[in-house]
């Protein structure tokens, strides 16, 4: 008996330490650099220096800072965030504030989709050849259609229809500079 419990705690181990949660692929760590257009659609632009920093922690999570705005500048907001790995391609993206935001990976996009002040964001880092581009669009819900209703015998779902009131982007290149 003890023997059958002493392999059934082996293999345990065994197994538990061969599963691996996803990491990010080393080519994604880096210093971005770049500068952020946020564009409504009145047409109006403005533009910010925008730098993104992903490196590995100690713990097997990664720093992942979002700078935007110059050195310089009055307006400078740094946010330091903790990327977590949570299972294959997913991720949990910590604002250290209570905020917690799930991130997909897949095809070379770190993916995350959020509702916050009745505006859906859709963000997404992709990673390219010269660094990362950025890409946010932020909707408002405007009207709800469908549902309650059949065609040709087949029940229609209710459809969310949303806005897209603006959109910011930015190619960040990989930078020499580290912090």
């Amino acid at each position: 008996m003890l023997y059958r419990y002493s392999l059934l705690v082996l293999l345990f181990f065994t197994l538990g330490s061969s599963i691996s949660f996803s990491q990010l692929p080393e080519k994604w760590l880096g210093h971005y650099v770049g500068e952020l257009s946020s564009v409504n659609l009145k047409g109006n632009t403005t533009q910010f220096h925008m730098e993104l920093i992903i490196s590995e922690r100690s713990d097997s999570t990664y720093h992942f800072t979002i700078i935007y705005g110059d050195v310089d500048d009055s307006l400078r907001q740094e946010r330091a965030y903790q990327l977590i790995p949570t299972s294959s391609s997913r991720f949990l993206l910590d604002e250290k504030n209570g905020i917690v935001l799930d991130m997909s990976l897949g095809n070379d996009r770190l993916v995350s989709v959020f509702e916050v002040n009745d505006n859906l964001l859709h963000v997404s880092y992709i990673k390219t050849k010269k660094g990362i581009r950025f890409e946010l669009t932020s909707s408002v819900l405007t009207k709800i259609t469908g549902g309650n209703t059949t065609d040709q015998g087949e029940e229609i779902p209710e459809v969310q229809s949303y806005s897209t009131v603006s959109f910011q982007y930015a190619n960040l290149k990989l930078s020499k500079k580290r912090k």
